[in-house]
């Protein structure tokens, strides 16, 4: 049957989800159907951030039947039924797609694999899912139903299915960052599965940070071993004690190197240490735990290095101490507002 390229021009991005023809593409199946795609790209630039976003869509619930060993007929009944429930979970929250711009619409991609995951397998409406957030300012200690133990940073949120200790996969989902200890399962191996942006986390029984900053996620390996890999499968790496990777969102790619982890760890017991690290590093971290707009006025403090340990419960005990560090920076607080400058 010969494809009309004005069928596909008002396509939306769950239209084109749902397309046969533009899923076969996605997952390299059919030479016809990738030359019309391929053709349609090119000649509609303007079509290119939607047509990415369901691409990641398709990708990312086939990577996740896949993972279920379900049947062919299993798959297409739960990518329909999923993807409706998506549809319907987004327009509950009045989410305007056709104006979101690509970071935006790479947040939403993420929550709507969240969306899939859950619903593909679960008869549980959205109610029944566990979520746990955090403040600014504030951590919790969360015991999972395997006695895995995770500890949830300031402004971060987890999520897990009800159901989930009782399926072939332990998985959760993690917004901010959180230290997690997992717990071993002897007897029936069943994977422990941390999905943090773009990036999942495997491991069987072990201790690790997780930090999805902005702009990319950082894991830190405490003890035993994980693996690493991109939600699109092109990438796969294992980690040992004491090494740090970071995936970097606009490259795509994850680095790895060998890291101090107390550095990493240390404000689960309320504190932030930092060795050598720059200024600009220790006030990302004060915007993220603490939630203030963070205002530079002179570009040349950031450049400043500290040694030492601040606080990570309470914000004017962290800036007496930073000041003493650095003696010729000052702090002004204007609502949620930092104002840096440089002492006269």
């Amino acid at each position: 049957m010969t494809m009309n390229e004005s069928n596909y021009l008002h396509y939306t991005v769950d239209d084109y989800a749902v397309d046969p023809s533009f899923r076969k593409w996605c997952l390299s199946e059919g030479e016809t159907g990738s030359a019309f795609w391929e053709t349609f790209l090119l000649r509609h630039p303007e079509k290119a951030e939607e047509i990415e976003a369901a691409r990641r869509i398709v990708l990312g619930v086939d990577q996740h039947f896949a993972s279920r060993e379900a049947s062919p007929a299993s798959i297409e009944s739960h990518y329909l039924q999923t993807l409706k429930t998506a549809q319907q979970r987004e327009r509950t929250i009045k989410l305007k797609r056709q104006k979101l711009q690509f970071a935006a619409a790479i947040t939403l991609l993420i929550a709507a694999a969240i969306s899939f995951t859950y619903y593909t397998f679960s008869s549980s409406d959205e109610s029944s899912l566990l979520v746990y957030r955090t403040d600014y300012g504030e951590q919790k200690t969360i015991q999972l139903p395997d006695s895995s133990l995770v500890r949830l940073n300031a402004n971060s949120k987890l999520i897990i299915n009800p159901t989930w200790e009782i399926d072939s996969l332990r998985e959760v989902w993690l917004e901010g960052e959180a230290y997690f200890s997992v717990a071993k399962k002897p007897a029936h191996h069943t994977k422990f599965v941390v999905h943090a942006q773009e990036l999942n986390v495997e491991v069987l029984g072990t201790q690790f940070n997780v930090n999805t900053m902005e702009g990319a996620t950082e894991v830190v390996l405490d003890e035993g071993k994980i693996k690493l890999s991109k939600s699109d499968n092109t990438e796969t790496i294992t980690m040992s004690p004491g090494e740090m990777a970071t995936f970097s969102v606009s490259t795509r790619r994850i680095t790895k190197k060998q890291v101090n982890p107390q550095l990493y760890r240390s404000w689960k017991e309320g504190y932030l240490t930092y060795e050598e690290a720059r200024l600009s590093e220790v006030l990302k971290d004060v915007q993220q735990t603490f939630g203030y707009t963070i205002v530079v006025k002179d570009s040349l403090l950031l450049e400043e290095t500290i040694s030492g340990a601040l606080s990570s419960n309470d914000l004017d005990s962290l800036l007496i101490v930073l000041k003493d560090i650095i003696p010729k920076i000052s702090f002004t607080q204007n609502d949620q507002q930092l104002i840096v400058t440089k002492k006269k």
